[in-house]
Protein backbone atom coordinates (compact mmCIF):
# COMPACT_ATOMS: atom_id res chain seq x y z
CA UNK A 1 0.00 0.00 0.00
CA UNK A 2 2.94 2.33 0.40
CA UNK A 3 5.10 4.13 2.92
CA UNK A 4 2.68 7.00 3.64
CA UNK A 5 -0.19 4.63 4.44
CA UNK A 6 2.17 2.53 6.59
CA UNK A 7 3.06 5.60 8.66
CA UNK A 8 -0.56 6.64 9.11
CA UNK A 9 -1.71 3.15 10.09
CA UNK A 10 1.18 2.78 12.52
CA UNK A 11 0.31 5.99 14.39
CA UNK A 12 -3.46 5.99 14.38
CA UNK A 13 -5.29 5.22 17.63
CA UNK A 14 -8.58 4.13 16.13
CA UNK A 15 -10.01 1.41 13.92
CA UNK A 16 -8.54 1.54 10.42
CA UNK A 17 -9.65 0.41 6.98
CA UNK A 18 -7.45 0.96 3.95
CA UNK A 19 -8.85 0.20 0.50
CA UNK A 20 -6.91 -0.33 -2.72
CA UNK A 21 -9.38 -0.17 -5.59
CA UNK A 22 -8.58 -2.14 -8.72
CA UNK A 23 -9.98 -0.72 -11.96
CA UNK A 24 -13.70 0.07 -11.74
CA UNK A 25 -14.84 -0.96 -8.27
CA UNK A 26 -17.55 -3.58 -8.10
CA UNK A 27 -18.74 -5.41 -5.04
CA UNK A 28 -20.80 -8.29 -6.43
CA UNK A 29 -18.48 -10.95 -5.00
CA UNK A 30 -16.56 -10.43 -1.75
CA UNK A 31 -13.93 -12.79 -0.32
CA UNK A 32 -13.50 -12.71 3.46
CA UNK A 33 -10.36 -14.61 4.53
CA UNK A 34 -10.20 -15.52 8.20
CA UNK A 35 -8.14 -17.29 10.79
CA UNK A 36 -10.64 -16.35 13.47
CA UNK A 37 -9.08 -13.22 14.94
CA UNK A 38 -10.69 -9.93 16.00
CA UNK A 39 -9.50 -8.11 12.88
CA UNK A 40 -11.27 -10.63 10.63
CA UNK A 41 -14.45 -10.12 12.68
CA UNK A 42 -14.01 -6.37 12.12
CA UNK A 43 -13.64 -6.97 8.37
CA UNK A 44 -16.91 -8.93 8.46
CA UNK A 45 -18.61 -6.02 10.25
CA UNK A 46 -17.36 -3.54 7.64
CA UNK A 47 -18.48 -5.55 4.63
CA UNK A 48 -21.97 -6.12 6.09
CA UNK A 49 -23.36 -2.75 4.88
CA UNK A 50 -21.53 -3.13 1.55
CA UNK A 51 -23.04 -6.57 1.01
CA UNK A 52 -26.52 -5.29 1.87
CA UNK A 53 -26.26 -2.18 -0.30
CA UNK A 54 -24.89 -3.99 -3.36
CA UNK A 55 -26.52 -7.40 -2.90
CA UNK A 56 -23.04 -8.89 -2.71
CA UNK A 57 -22.35 -12.59 -2.47
CA UNK A 58 -19.85 -13.17 0.36
CA UNK A 59 -17.50 -16.13 0.56
CA UNK A 60 -15.60 -16.72 3.80
CA UNK A 61 -12.37 -18.63 3.37
CA UNK A 62 -9.69 -20.28 5.44
CA UNK A 63 -6.27 -21.35 4.16
CA UNK A 64 -5.14 -24.85 5.10
CA UNK A 65 -1.86 -26.65 4.48
CA UNK A 66 -1.92 -28.82 1.38
CA UNK A 67 -1.86 -31.97 3.53
CA UNK A 68 -4.65 -30.89 5.92
CA UNK A 69 -6.74 -33.67 7.42
CA UNK A 70 -10.46 -33.83 8.25
CA UNK A 71 -9.90 -32.44 11.77
CA UNK A 72 -8.11 -29.38 10.38
CA UNK A 73 -11.00 -28.83 7.96
CA UNK A 74 -13.49 -29.04 10.82
CA UNK A 75 -11.42 -26.54 12.83
CA UNK A 76 -11.35 -24.20 9.82
CA UNK A 77 -15.16 -24.24 9.63
CA UNK A 78 -15.30 -23.37 13.35
CA UNK A 79 -13.02 -20.38 12.78
CA UNK A 80 -15.25 -19.24 9.93
CA UNK A 81 -18.30 -19.61 12.22
CA UNK A 82 -16.57 -17.50 14.86
CA UNK A 83 -15.82 -14.75 12.35
CA UNK A 84 -19.41 -14.62 11.13
CA UNK A 85 -21.18 -14.93 14.48
CA UNK A 86 -22.06 -11.22 14.91
CA UNK A 87 -22.94 -10.26 11.34
CA UNK A 88 -25.73 -10.88 8.86
CA UNK A 89 -24.11 -11.38 5.46
CA UNK A 90 -26.88 -13.49 4.02
CA UNK A 91 -26.10 -16.95 2.70
CA UNK A 92 -22.30 -17.03 3.01
CA UNK A 93 -20.38 -19.56 0.94
CA UNK A 94 -17.36 -21.24 2.48
CA UNK A 95 -14.09 -21.93 0.77
CA UNK A 96 -11.24 -24.00 2.18
CA UNK A 97 -8.07 -23.14 0.29
CA UNK A 98 -5.17 -25.59 0.26
CA UNK A 99 -1.87 -23.84 -0.24
CA UNK A 100 1.75 -23.90 0.90
CA UNK A 101 1.53 -20.12 1.31
CA UNK A 102 -1.34 -18.33 3.04
CA UNK A 103 -0.90 -15.02 1.15
CA UNK A 104 -0.51 -16.78 -2.20
CA UNK A 105 -3.59 -18.92 -1.56
CA UNK A 106 -5.69 -15.86 -0.72
CA UNK A 107 -4.34 -13.83 -3.64
CA UNK A 108 -5.04 -16.69 -6.09
CA UNK A 109 -8.57 -17.23 -4.76
CA UNK A 110 -9.16 -13.47 -4.66
CA UNK A 111 -8.73 -13.25 -8.43
CA UNK A 112 -12.28 -14.63 -8.76
CA UNK A 113 -13.76 -11.89 -6.54
CA UNK A 114 -14.35 -8.14 -6.77
CA UNK A 115 -13.10 -7.38 -3.26
CA UNK A 116 -10.92 -9.16 -0.73
CA UNK A 117 -11.64 -7.88 2.81
CA UNK A 118 -8.89 -9.05 5.14
CA UNK A 119 -8.15 -8.26 8.76
CA UNK A 120 -4.71 -7.59 10.20
CA UNK A 121 -2.71 -10.63 11.20
CA UNK A 122 -3.09 -11.79 14.79
CA UNK A 123 0.61 -12.51 15.18
CA UNK A 124 2.95 -11.14 17.81
CA UNK A 125 3.82 -7.47 18.15
CA UNK A 126 7.24 -7.67 16.50
CA UNK A 127 5.97 -9.69 13.53
CA UNK A 128 2.99 -7.39 12.93
CA UNK A 129 4.29 -3.86 12.80
CA UNK A 130 1.42 -2.66 10.65
CA UNK A 131 -1.21 -5.04 9.31
CA UNK A 132 1.04 -8.11 9.42
CA UNK A 133 2.85 -10.06 6.75
CA UNK A 134 -0.10 -12.00 5.30
CA UNK A 135 -2.44 -8.99 4.76
CA UNK A 136 0.45 -6.87 3.45
CA UNK A 137 1.39 -9.50 0.86
CA UNK A 138 -2.23 -10.06 -0.16
CA UNK A 139 -2.66 -6.29 -0.56
CA UNK A 140 0.49 -6.07 -2.65
CA UNK A 141 -0.11 -9.02 -4.98
CA UNK A 142 -3.89 -9.36 -5.30
CA UNK A 143 -5.26 -8.60 -8.75
CA UNK A 144 -8.54 -7.29 -7.36
CA UNK A 145 -9.64 -4.58 -4.93
CA UNK A 146 -8.46 -5.17 -1.36
CA UNK A 147 -9.63 -3.76 1.96
CA UNK A 148 -7.22 -4.18 4.87
CA UNK A 149 -8.73 -3.57 8.31
CA UNK A 150 -7.39 -3.34 11.81
CA UNK A 151 -9.24 -3.01 15.07
CA UNK A 152 -7.95 -0.50 17.63
CA UNK A 153 -5.20 -1.79 19.90
CA UNK A 154 -4.83 -1.45 23.62
CA UNK A 155 -2.91 1.69 24.55
CA UNK A 156 0.23 -0.10 25.81
CA UNK A 157 0.65 -2.15 22.66
CA UNK A 158 0.00 0.89 20.46
CA UNK A 159 2.60 2.94 22.37
CA UNK A 160 5.24 0.21 22.01
CA UNK A 161 4.51 -0.06 18.29
CA UNK A 162 4.92 3.71 17.84
CA UNK A 163 8.25 3.71 19.70
CA UNK A 164 9.57 0.86 17.55
CA UNK A 165 8.63 2.45 14.24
Amino acid sequence: FGEIIDRVVNRVRSDVAVVKLHETPSFERILLPTSGGPHAEFAAELIEPIAKAYGSKVTACFVLPEDADAQMEQDAHQWIDRTLRHVDLGDVDRLLIRSRSVPAGIARAGADFDLVAIGAAKTGLFQQLLFGEVPDLVGRYATTSVMLVKRRERLTKAWIRRVLS
